[in-house]
């Protein structure tokens, strides 16, 4: 709840700090910007969480280290160093506790993770989209902001769904028999799609305030123009002549 709570400051003291009167050259809101790196950090967290076999990790016994992924189990001693996808069909021939449900839930947590990720590609892009084109001198898309918020918050929904499903269903499951009755620790593929999802979410939100109300055709010309710049500057010389 405190992070939570948190967080919500961030993004309201983000808001108030650079509301409106920052903007670079082009018409770009600094908040704009600032969503998009941050959403960049999160997506790319979160690939990182995804690929990485660590969401579990148990240093066992007799020297033998074993950690949990979505995709993999990893065995690690001093003599060998082991990664293999689960053995779902071994599985099912041994005296485990309930293996077809261990198999569904980590189904479930691959399946929302990666849906996760598609998400925040969107959330991305689309954030992206409403910075690059008031640089290019082509008006603001006002759908632009909306479907980046939609695309952040339905990526942290399901990055959300896949940590819960795995913390409840899985992390105190070990589906390797010789750790049946192990407890696993959080390994560092499990937070890092945690922060990743969190700051998807913030910088869906920044980007939707920093672009709000301000879809229509910037008045500056495209940045990095000169040739453009100088007309500009002429013709607003012209016009308070007049």
């Amino acid at each position: 709840m405190s992070c939570f709570l948190f967080f919500q400051w961030l993004v309201v003291w983000l808001h108030v700090t650079v509301k409106s009167k920052m903007a670079l050259p082009g018409g770009v809101n600094v908040l704009a910007l600032v969503a998009v790196c941050i959403i960049g950090v999160g997506v790319l967290l979160h690939i990182i969480g995804l690929a990485t076999p660590e969401w579990s990790t148990d240093s066992g016994v007799n020297d033998l280290a074993t950690t949990l992924g979505l995709w993999k189990l990893c065995q690690t001693n001093s003599l060998f160093d082991i990664c293999a996808d689960y053995p779902f069909k071994l599985l099912k021939h041994t005296m485990f506790h309930n293996p077809d449900e261990i198999e569904s839930s980590i189904k479930a947590c691959e399946a929302f993770a990666i849906l996760g990720m598609l998400a925040s590609f969107l959330g991305l892009a689309m954030a992206a989209l409403s910075v690059a084109f008031p640089m290019m001198g082509k008006p603001k898309n006002a759908m632009f902001p909306v479907l980046s918020l939609a695309g952040c918050v339905a990526s942290f929904l399901c990055i959300l769904i896949a940590i819960s499903v795995w913390g409840v269903r899985v992390h105190n499951k070990s589906i390797y028999p010789l750790a049946l009755d192990t407890t696993f620790d959080i390994g560092y593929s499990f937070i890092l799609s945690i922060i990743g999802g969190i700051l998807i979410q913030v910088g869906g939100v920044l980007a939707f305030l920093g672009n709000k109300g301000n879809s229509q055709k910037s008045d500056r010309p495209p940045f990095g123009n000169k040739s453009l710049e100088y007309k500009h500057r002429k013709t607003q010389r012209y016009l308070v002549e007049r």
